[in-house]
């Protein structure tokens, strides 16, 4: 998977597979400010920063594959 890049929707931004693993043990994703951990089996974001910055519950975020 290190090397897939995720997105939402057009015009979002783009995190591409950092090779390192998050603290919730799932493959950490990076780009434009933003840090996640993804699970690539159900495609489900398990951690997000936003500068740095944990967003608050019952926010959330959507991955879609995404190829140029």
């Amino acid at each position: 998977m290190c090397g897939q890049p995720f997105a939402a929707e057009e015009g979002a931004t783009v995190v591409e597979a950092t090779g390192e693993t998050g603290a919730s043990g799932y493959p950490r994703y990076a780009g434009h400010g933003i840090v996640a951990d993804i699970d690539p089996s159900t495609r489900t974001v398990e951690a997000l920063l936003v500068d740095g910055a944990e967003l608050d519950y019952g926010l959330i975020a959507t991955v879609t594959s995404w190829s140029p």
